[in-house]
């Protein structure tokens, strides 16, 4: 079936049955480093979900994991370090904001929707080591830009963004970015497809 006449449901349920081979696809590579497809085929689910139109968004969200990541291995170089305390007090405060909203809340339901299809629960879901793996990353280049904002002195937001920028611009001149074109464009197409009709 063409993807553009399923729902949501139905194709992530259909994704969901070749996880391994998802997760396996690298959209692009950062330094050696792959980037899975399988996070950004999530934001599409969620988005879809959402009734948000994701195409308008996804390139932008690409760059952003790239600079992510280029961050998150300037803290590894730096021997900037997460602890197992600082993921388990994260991912904690992750489930708490999705546990705080009502029932009916459309975001709430679009993860749990997510949670269901993936044949999760909430806590399999964000304690799952892939999870775990993320928002460790996530913290990490958190911590090299906190790094950096220190040696630059930089204490408001505004220095705070521009000491990003320079620091991402500076990673991203020395830094091996291969984007892998045939997942790429099958991202981008399918963020299209599945965010910009409406839910069966």
């Amino acid at each position: 079936a063409d993807r553009a006449d399923m729902t949501v449901g139905k194709y992530w349920a259909s994704l969901t049955k070749n996880r391994e081979t998802v997760i396996s696809q690298t959209l692009v590579t950062v330094n050696g480093e792959d980037i899975s497809i399988f996070g950004v085929e999530s934001a599409i689910y969620l988005y879809a979900a959402l009734d948000m139109p994701y195409g308008d968004y996804i390139d932008k969200d690409i760059e952003l994991l790239i600079d992510r990541t280029l961050l998150s291995q300037e803290g590894r170089r730096r021997g900037l370090v997460v602890s197992k305390e600082e993921v388990d007090q994260f991912v904690a405060g992750q489930k708490e904001i999705l546990n705080s909203l009502e029932a009916d809340d459309p975001t709430r339901k679009a993860y749990f929707d997510y949670f269901e299809s993936m044949n999760m629960t909430m806590d399999e879901c964000y304690d799952s080591e892939a999870a775990r793996s993320t928002y460790a990353n996530h913290l990490l280049y958190g911590k090299a830009l906190e790094d950096e904002c220190k040696k630059q002195g930089a204490e408001t937001p505004e220095e705070k963004q521009k000491v990003r920028e320079e620091l991402v611009q500076k990673l991203r001149e020395s830094a091996t970015i291969v984007y892998n074109s045939e997942n790429y464009d099958r991202v981008k197409k399918q963020a299209v497809e599945m965010t910009s009709k409406s839910k069966s």
